[in-house]
């Protein structure tokens, strides 16, 4: 009597089946990796452009002069990035107070705001 007897291994669809499976991960892993490459570099443009609202802080508490009324804007380099900063100056309803809005975006997209600061700063023998 012959009896078929099935040899050990894998059919090809089975073969086939697992390489998809293998891709579908390979594939999530990549698309992931991707991602959180882009989020690192918009994490570290946000906490270039928020030391550069720190600076420009900074500058008028050293400088201890009163900045005038009115709107100011530049470009500056940080850590080989181009950002564009704008700086709002109004007055308050107290008249030894000046109101300071500053705003950062990266040069290339301005339309998106990395870091924004509103505070105010005393006048001068204040």
């Amino acid at each position: 009597m012959n009896s078929w007897r099935r040899a050990g291994g894998f059919t090809l669809i089975e073969v086939l089946v697992a390489f998809m499976v293998l891709a579908i991960a390979i594939a999530a892993t990549i698309r992931m990796s991707s991602k959180s490459i882009d989020l690192a570099q918009q994490l570290r443009a946000r906490l270039l452009a928020d030391w550069i609202v720190q600076d420009r802080l900074e500058e008028h508490r050293a400088m201890r002069y009163w900045p005038a009324v009115g709107v100011r804007e530049g470009v500056i380099d940080q850590a080989g990035q181009s950002f564009r900063w704008r700086e709002i100056v109004a007055p308050t309803q107290f008249s030894r107070f000046r109101r300071i809005e500053i705003v950062v975006s990266a040069k290339s997209d301005p339309d998106t705001v990395l870091a924004r600061q509103v505070t105010s700063i005393a006048g001068p023998g204040f």
